[in-house]
């Protein structure tokens, strides 16, 4: 996947899911999402959860969704984004069409 906050960019493989939800591939289009496929592709459930009372503000294992991320990032990739330790931004996030 491509990131890029302002003019920084970076390039990452995804290696896992989450943070909230072990089965949502959000970045597939709704045909091949394995779950919640009334979202529309590149919307989380933690952030449609979050923000808009998904699922009654609960994730896949019904815990309440605290934070909306889509995204969890290794260190080397968020200082190469300009981002401090523990530092949350909305990122520009590109996948590979399918």
């Amino acid at each position: 996947m491509s990131l890029s906050l302002d003019d920084r960019s970076a390039s990452a493989p995804v290696k896992e899911v989450g943070p909230w939800n072990l089965q949502d591939n959000w970045w597939d289009k709704s045909r091949y999402r394995t779950r919640w496929i009334d979202l529309s592709r590149g919307l989380p459930e933690a952030e449609a959860a979050f923000y808009d009372n998904y699922n009654k503000g609960r994730d896949g294992f019904g815990r309440k969704v605290l934070n909306p991320a889509g995204v969890d990032l290794t260190p080397a990739v968020a200082k190469k984004l300009g981002l401090k330790k523990y530092e949350n931004a909305w990122l520009r996030v590109s996948y590979p069409q399918k």
